[in-house]
């Protein structure tokens, strides 16, 4: 034989479940809109401290021309916010602008106990600047003339086409260390997140 004996919580204390169990509910929401708040400051710091290098010689050190309407049409190279172990500074040369201005965010998506939010570019040669890698042999033509010019063992030199073996392009990295710069302004950004939802004083 058992006894039940049923005991009342305090209103305080259902206000506070109540309190906690909206907070579940908002929280990942709050993240994710505080998450694309800091990828707006961190794309304005990408574009003026990583990509607003002058060239002396005007080119740029970024790669070969590229139409806007053709990069349009290719792919996000992402570079995910999860990074570990960046380093360096290095600021690339601008001539067209356009990786610059390509530079954008995704928005903040809730997936699962993970919210995920990316930073990137859709500019061809974007990825290859990011991480390094080598350019397959291509035919260079003369566009604008009959033919190319150049010097090779002092002597110049008049072709129609060459043909170009590639190039190996070292990393020179300017998402990656960007975000790895800014960790610690995303941790205290998502705390006070989280503690204004609680109802609490940051420190």
């Amino acid at each position: 034989m058992s006894t039940e004996i049923k005991i009342e919580i305090s209103p305080e204390a259902e206000a506070l479940i109540k309190r906690l169990r909206d907070t579940s509910r908002l929280l990942p929401k709050a993240i994710a809109e505080t998450l694309d708040r800091e990828n707006e400051l961190t794309v304005s710091a990408i574009q003026d401290e990583r990509l607003s290098g002058k060239s002396s010689k005007g080119y740029e050190n970024v790669g070969g021309d590229w139409q806007q309407k053709k990069a349009k049409r290719k792919g996000f190279q992402w570079r995910v916010v999860k990074l570990e172990s960046l380093s360096g500074k290095q600021v690339l040369h601008v001539r067209s602008n356009l990786l610059r201005k390509s530079i954008r965010r995704s928005v903040a998506t809730v997936n699962g106990s993970a919210i995920v939010s990316a930073i990137g570019s859709n500019v061809k040669y974007a990825a290859i600047h990011e991480y390094g890698g080598t350019t397959p042999a291509h035919v260079i033509r003369a566009r604008n003339r009959k033919s190319l010019a150049f010097r090779f063992k002092g002597d110049l030199i008049f072709r129609r086409q060459v043909n170009h073996p590639g190039s190996k392009i070292p990393a020179r990295p300017y998402i990656g260390p960007t975000i790895a710069e800014r960790k610690t302004m995303y941790k205290t950004a998502i705390y006070a997140t989280i503690t204004q939802l609680l109802g609490q004083e940051t420190p």
